[in-house]
């Protein structure tokens, strides 16, 4: 992954922070890590994939 995809990603993040407690911005934020990612891979497996991943994941502010 490249610096200015991992910035896409975050700023993605950045629109939905609530998105562990917020239903809707879960949702949302599934969807645009949907559409910038398949751009990226070019494969919908892949994108569900490193989606649903990335949502496992703990994020913390540095």
């Amino acid at each position: 992954m490249e610096v200015k995809q991992a910035e896409t990603i975050n700023a993605i993040y950045n629109n939905f922070l609530d998105y562990r407690w917020d239903a809707r911005h879960e949702v949302d934020l599934r969807t645009e890590l949907y559409v910038n990612l398949y751009k990226m891979t070019n494969s919908v497996e892949q994108t569900i994939e490193i989606t649903n991943n990335l949502l496992k994941l703990e994020r913390v502010e540095s």
